[in-house]
């Protein structure tokens, strides 16, 4: 049912806001009718806020995955408080998810502010359903299996490592088989974690690189792309560069002379300091900027620009020792084919790219001998965010940019909410469905996929030289790329870095992109088959671990300005 307009002195003047810039609604205001309306309306929780959900669109906007989604959940409160009452267990529960977002002490389970002779604010959870959505935010923001799975790895491993090796498959000849092989590759558990599993991962990472490109992403125009695509370059050329020299100043230096393999061997391992690990390195930037500065969408873009480059370096340059046929990748010009043949017809479903074009692209790639995970890197980018409909607006005074429907429930349309975007009326495409529905899954997986790849067994050979090279590479190397090539570019007319960025930002991202955890893991299955050699690459992508501890000591010590309120908000991406 609609809101009712409120009447007497609360309409003529707006309501006082308390020390959160949260308005305060008085008790007389609010009748019986209301708070039922109004209690029935947020029974439950979405997936990251305390405001139920009006439409599709919402719901993917308050999800944890998306990466600032408390502060639409905010918008679209605040936007609803202006025109409905609201009862005081609401309001309550609103002063709550304010203070969640602003303050991170919610999580460890005391807030003062929130109190008021209340109690905690978990006892707004009603249902389990509600403890369940908290739980999952806490998973999807802290990146709780990601971090256990490197625990347990490391445990196992440690404990028992030839049990480790059969079990997981990291050694041909000495693991589980599973009795069948796809393209001449024996199928293990390492397998489908690694070419099945990291697909899903980077398309997920890919979604978020097509966003930002769309017309009113955060770089588009094409311009904007240059400085953080030629700061990945630097990402790229600087780690490798020092790992280079690194190597040989400790070979002329007789590091190497008493070693049992070939300097040419231990040179493979260049390419392991090339990726940033997306999520570790996100959540630092998090703590070190807040949760809405510009500066983590530029790093997300060099993060998965620098996993796709770590992507095509493992394709190019650690060809595959199974039998390949370049011809394959035909198939992958087919895979596109098909996806653009489903954005033409307007499927609307991700599902039907992910499973026609999908394993198209990732037979293709595999049996070309490329590394089957890009696979959806090449599909997504067909998903179109907006679906255009047939009958235009129906009324031309409608706002030619995507707004916040009718919050009242009896006028909206599920599950294909219409949207108008520049004077034309869409629905939602299957782009950002895909990252909402799958993310979680994703993020779970993580465990499994650094269980099995985490594993190194801490003994005297594994910290060796290239322990060490892997490490200041990353750390060092990136800083160095980064920040050199990123203050070239800025010299050229016209280029510029974000709006809210600057030079001490910018020397920050390149820290944090030091983090190398789940692509360089890969990285170091394909550079070294010698099991000593690949536990020392495996040991300093591990250690990278420690660009955090430096970022965010960095961050404090000059002084950066967290921000922790959404930026302007630019037009939506064009369909």
């Amino acid at each position: 049912m609609p809101a009712e307009p409120r009447t007497g002195a609360s309409a003529a003047s707006p309501n006082p806001v308390d020390s959160d810039g949260i308005p305060e609604i008085p008790h007389n205001e609010i009748s019986a009718d209301q708070v039922t309306m109004h209690r029935a309306y947020t029974e439950h929780l979405p997936h990251y806020g305390f405001v139920k959900p009006c439409n599709r669109q919402e719901e993917i906007d308050l999800s944890p995955n998306r990466l600032n989604p408390g502060f639409i959940a905010d918008e679209i409160e605040f936007g609803r408080a202006r025109t409905q009452p609201i009862s005081l267990f609401e309001h309550r529960r609103w002063k709550v998810h304010h203070n969640l977002n602003k303050k991170d002490k919610f999580f460890r389970g005391h807030d003062e502010r929130l109190h008021d002779g209340g109690g905690s604010a978990t006892k707004y959870f009603r249902t389990k359903r509600h403890w369940y959505l908290y739980i999952r935010r806490l998973v999807t923001i802290y990146f709780v299996p990601l971090q256990l799975g490197v625990i347990t790895g490391l445990l196992w491993a440690n404990i028992d490592y030839d049990n480790y090796v059969y079990v997981w498959g990291t050694d041909d000849d000495e693991s589980v088989d599973l009795g069948f092989s796809i393209a001449h590759h024996p199928v293990t558990l390492h397998f489908i974690l690694n070419d099945i599993f990291m697909a899903f991962f980077f398309g997920i990472a890919m979604v978020e690189i097509v966003l930002a490109l769309l017309p009113g992403g955060a770089l588009s125009p094409v311009a904007k792309a240059i400085v953080p695509l030629l700061c990945t370059l630097g990402g790229i050329l600087g780690p490798i560069g020092v790992f280079f020299s690194l190597m040989y100043i400790q070979k002329a230096a007789g590091a190497f002379d008493n070693s049992q393999f070939e300097f040419s061997e231990l040179l493979e391992g260049w390419g392991v300091v090339v990726a940033t690990d997306i999520s570790i390195a996100w959540l630092i930037a998090t703590i070190v900027f807040g949760s809405a500065h510009t500066a983590i969408r530029f790093l997300l873009v060099l993060a998965v620009a620098d996993d796709v480059g770590g992507m095509l370096i493992i394709a190019f340059f650690y060809p595959s020792e199974h039998e390949s046929n370049q011809w394959y990748l035909f198939m992958c010009v087919g895979a596109c084919l098909v996806a653009l043949l489903l954005r033409i017809f307007k499927f609307r479903h991700w599902l039907w790219y992910i499973a026609l074009a999908g394993p198209l692209a990732w037979y293709g790639l595999l049996a070309s001998g490329v590394h089957a995970s890009l696979a959806l890197c090449l599909v997504v980018p067909f998903m179109p965010k907006y679906i255009l409909i047939d009958q235009p607006p129906r009324d031309a005074s409608e706002p030619t940019t995507a707004t916040l429907p009718d919050p009242n429930p009896a006028t909206v349309e599920a599950p294909q909410q219409q949207t108008v975007v520049d004077g034309k009326r869409v629905i939602e495409g299957p782009l950002e469905h895909f990252d909402h529905d799958c993310s979680f899954f994703v993020h779970c997986g993580l465990f499994f996929f650094a269980l099995a790849n985490a594993g190194v067994q801490f003994t005297e050979d594994a910290f060796g030289w290239i322990t060490f090279n892997v490490v200041v590479s990353l750390i060092f190397g990136k800083c160095i790329g980064i920040f050199t090539f990123g203050s070239i570019a800025l010299l050229i007319p016209n280029l510029s870095l974000p709006h809210g960025m600057g030079h001490l930002h910018l020397f920050i991202v390149g820290v944090v992109s030091g983090v190398g955890l789940t692509v360089a893991l890969v990285v170091a299955h394909a550079a070294y088959s010698q099991r000593e050699l690949l536990d020392q690459a495996k040991l300093g992508a591990l250690l990278s671990l420690l660009a955090g501890p430096i970022a965010i000591a960095l961050g404090i010590v000059l002084k950066i300005d967290k921000v922790s309120a959404p930026p302007p908000s630019g037009p939506p991406a064009s369909v």
